[in-house]
């Protein structure tokens, strides 16, 4: 018997030595998450805006490059939700070459620039095979994103520090007054730039708050976390939703608002009603206390501008910015340009490669993801790419409500409220032309592969096979509240 015994523990995998490793399976995953978030920090370096184009390509180009890396590991897959109507949208767009008033080779860039953000759809199960690699999934980006937020933060406390003068020089190449109109004076008299973070667009280091927000707390709401992991979370969260305030940027502060009650009635769905009152007076301390914060680093131009949301109210207050461009939209450019108006006519591919003295097809804006749609392909893109999405937030759902593991149930409670977030921002800005959609798409396909994988059984409750008529009878198993 004692043979047996050691032969056993022998094949028996090190957890604890893995444990005590945290960086023992760096790879492409991880290169990748980092490259998405952290890379555009080079630019802050003196000289570096002269590469500009190239720094801002390569967290696009990187989803084509890891496309040889999966493609052995997904040849056999079906492909995952939502990848057939995206296909469908690829081929409008291209199609959309063909209209007279597409601009030639922003339009050709353009469609190159949506291939690659569709990418990851495909291959991103193959990153992500299991439900662990989901979780480390989700804390690297909770990290990096926490990382942004973070500079985005010191960025308004001491601005001459850590904020070179050239981060936006190829921005005032276009608009000499750009960086000055998103400047505003602090409560210590310094001059305040929307913090970019880890960028340099004024003002985006409210994604970076957004996902460090809906992810900190979301992570922290686990039961079974480890105090320092519980800490690190919510610091995250702290300073995503301080640097959103900061930044100015109302629409994504609502949409934060709304995923945190969207994550409080779905995440709990089946608990008890002590955690849904946890979590619900955790994101209400959360959001008073950074107010607050916010207001002592920004003072009066802050708390002016947030205060001005009780006054106008919310629906009164997106009309009167953001919900002009939808009505505008539905009104008048849905007739306009029923098939496209031409692709590679909008966004920053044609502030690179347009044709700035056609008089005859001028450039286009597009305050909205919805006008962007429009302008590449018409109606027909518009409803196809919002199929996909669609599509992509039923199956995170489904996965939630219904999957037999219980850790990969709880994991994609997670990732459709950050699916949501990440959606509702496109009624705040085109977020589906940036590196926003590429990790929609990932998180989908990363879903899809933890999903497909068949494991041990240890974690999984045979009950969650039920009928849907049966199933308010089901109760979890006891890993059921697992996140993080």
């Amino acid at each position: 018997m004692q043979p047996q015994a050691t032969s056993a523990i022998a094949s028996s995998p090190p957890r604890i030595a893995l444990r005590r490793r945290p960086f023992a399976n760096m790879g492409w995953m991880e290169t990748f998450i980092f490259c998405q978030f952290l890379l555009a920090g080079i630019m802050f370096l003196p000289g570096a805006q002269a590469f500009r184009i190239v720094v801002r390509t390569l967290p696009y180009l990187s989803c084509a490059l890891l496309l040889p890396v999966y493609q052995s590991q997904i040849k056999n897959r079906k492909l995952a939700p939502g990848s057939p109507i995206l296909m469908a949208a690829l081929l409008v767009l291209a199609l959309e070459l063909m209209h007279p008033q597409t601009a030639a080779i922003a339009g050709f860039a353009q469609c190159a620039l949506q291939l690659c953000i569709a990418l990851p759809l495909y291959w991103g199960a193959g990153m992500v095979q299991t439900p662990q690699r989901l979780r480390r999934l989700l804390w690297l980006v909770l990290l990096a994103n926490g990382i942004g937020a973070g500079v985005g933060l010191l960025q308004a406390i001491a601005p001459d520090t850590f904020l070179p003068r050239e981060f936006s020089a190829g921005l005032t190449h276009f608009n000499p007054n750009y960086v000055k109109d998103l400047t505003y004076v602090g409560a210590q008299g310094q001059r305040i730039v929307r913090p970019p973070g880890l960028s340099d667009l004024p003002g985006s280091a409210a994604l970076a708050g957004l996902f460090a927000g809906v992810l900190g707390l979301a992570l922290a709401s686990d039961r079974n976390l480890k105090r320092r992991r519980r800490i690190v979370a919510l610091a995250c969260a702290f300073v995503g939703i301080t640097v959103i305030y900061l930044a100015q940027v109302r629409s994504l502060l609502l949409v934060l608002i709304a995923a945190m009650a969207i994550f409080g009635l779905v995440r709990h769905y089946r608990t008890p009603m002590f955690s849904r009152i946890w979590l619900s007076v955790a994101g209400l301390v959360l959001v008073g206390s950074t107010y607050f914060a916010a207001v002592l680093i920004g003072g009066d131009p802050v708390s002016q501008r947030f205060l001005s949301l009780k006054e106008e109210g919310v629906f009164q207050s997106y009309q009167s910015n953001r919900g002009s461009s939808v009505q505008y939209t539905v009104q008048e450019l849905v007739w306009q340009y029923p098939l496209g108006a031409g692709v590679g006519r909008w966004g920053m591919m044609n502030a690179y490669f347009g044709e700035k003295d056609d008089v005859t097809n001028p450039p286009l804006y597009a305050e909205i993801q919805i006008m962007g749609w429009l302008y590449d392909g018409g109606i027909p893109l518009l409803l196809l790419y919002g199929g996909a999405i669609t599509t992509a937030l039923v199956f995170a759902y489904r996965v939630s409500a219904r999957h037999p593991d219980a850790e990969v149930a709880s994991l994609a409670k997670v990732i459709f409220v950050l699916q949501l977030a990440i959606a509702g921002s496109a009624w705040a800005g085109p977020s589906f032309n940036t590196p926003l959609g590429i990790m929609f798409w990932l998180l989908t396909s990363a879903l899809y592969g933890a999903a497909s994988f068949r494991g041990p059984a240890q974690n999984r409750d045979t009950r969650t096979r039920l009928p849907v008529r049966v199933a308010v009878a089901y109760r979890p198993g006891p890993h059921a509240d697992r996140i993080g």
